[in-house]
């Protein structure tokens, strides 16, 4: 942070476009380090920062410049792309969904720009697949179908890029998932999509947490299937595929990690349709402690604080579980609308309205 307060000292001063340009990129990647480590609140002010410094020198660097420096015109256009996606990023995870439409749509456009440039047709096809994330915050679902598909069609032209076609497979689908009524297509996907990424690493890899958010979609979907064919091996089926989920998420992101405690709260729920009650609600106090860490995981605090209450009451510990429903109800009426309701009404589902798409 000390590099953006001694940024702010400059912002006044005439110092050198170019010398600008490289406060821009140390801003990005400080940024960058701060939302890989889980600090979001702390990444978007270097970013922003990084934004400013960039469109300064993306409105003040003349061909005079650019042929006395080893810039180019591209570089700054790639710095820029980057920061677009970043800020896209981050507002993924904090449940801002304009935010994530804005920079993803112009992140997208930059990246369009060079879709016939081979090496750079990767980056094309993520940015289809980060517009689609940001169609979905907004429950534009058949919108954010078409950016997935877009995306795995143009990985699949690229060899070296294929790979990278877990993200917007996976997304996709959740897609359907949310749809109601394609839970078969989603399912099928998600098989497809997590096969896809073992033969490639093996069973159980630990190359990145992508395979965990396949574990994760596919016990949501199993559990919905269950539900909607009375098929209570599909619910196990469900509480394996979640389980696996949150041990590969601790084993490559850690415990600390947002989507760890997403995992938690999955098991969780199975936890207490099982009456295992301790662990129930020893894993709703892990994904508390995180969720508690940051004001960035409200909803997700909110969600974790009742189902924390129904475990209390399963005890039968009704004055404790009184202020947890009520605490976890003052959190969801602080983020949206529920004139209607009271504290001893809400369910489920209300919760999962204000919780992006991959954490519920």
């Amino acid at each position: 942070m000390k590099l953006k307060n001694f940024s702010e000292g400059l912002e006044g001063l005439e110092i050198d476009v170019l010398a600008k340009f490289q406060l821009a990129k140390l801003l990005t990647g400080a940024g960058r380090f701060y939302h890989e480590s889980g600090n979001l609140l702390d990444a978007i002010p270097l970013f922003e920062k990084a934004q400013r410094f960039g469109e300064y020198v993306s409105g003040n660097l003349t061909e005079e410049m650019l042929r006395a420096s080893n810039v180019s015109s591209d570089d700054v256009e790639e710095v820029m792309a980057e920061i677009h996606y970043n800020i896209g990023s981050v507002a993924t995870e904090t449940n801002k969904p304009e935010d994530a439409t804005h920079h993803f749509t112009i992140f997208n456009e930059m990246m369009a720009k060079d879709d016939h440039v081979r090496n750079k047709r990767r980056g094309y096809a993520i940015s289809w697949n980060e517009l689609g994330v940001a169609n979905m915050m907004n429950m534009k679902l058949e919108s954010a179908e078409k950016c997935f598909l877009r995306s795995i069609e143009i990985m699949e032209m690229d060899a070296s890029a294929k790979e990278s076609k877990s993200l917007p497979m996976v997304n996709l689908g959740l897609s359907y998932w949310l749809q109601g009524g394609r839970l078969e297509e989603a399912d099928a996907v998600l098989m497809a999509g997590l096969q896809d990424r073992e033969a490639v690493y093996g069973v159980n890899d630990r190359e990145s947490f992508i395979t965990g958010r396949f574990l994760h979609a596919i016990g949501n979907v199993k559990a919905d299937l269950a539900e909607l064919q009375a098929d209570d091996s599909l619910l196990e089926e469900s509480r394996t595929y979640h389980q696996r989920a949150l041990n590969h998420y601790g084993d490559t992101i850690g415990k600390n990690h947002h989507r760890t405690a997403d995992a938690c709260v999955k098991v969780a729920d199975h936890c207490m349709r099982l009456g295992l009650l301790d662990e129930a609600e020893s894993n709703l106090e892990q994904a508390l402690k995180v969720f508690n860490s940051s004001d960035a995981f409200l909803p997700e605090r909110a969600r974790a604080t009742f189902k924390k209450s129904r475990v209390l009451e399963l005890r039968g510990y009704m004055d404790e579980a009184a202020p947890e429903r009520g605490a976890g109800f003052e959190l969801l009426q602080n983020l949206t609308d529920l004139k209607e309701k009271t504290a001893a009404d809400v369910v489920d589902s209300d919760f999962d309205k204000v919780i992006c798409f991959w954490s519920r």
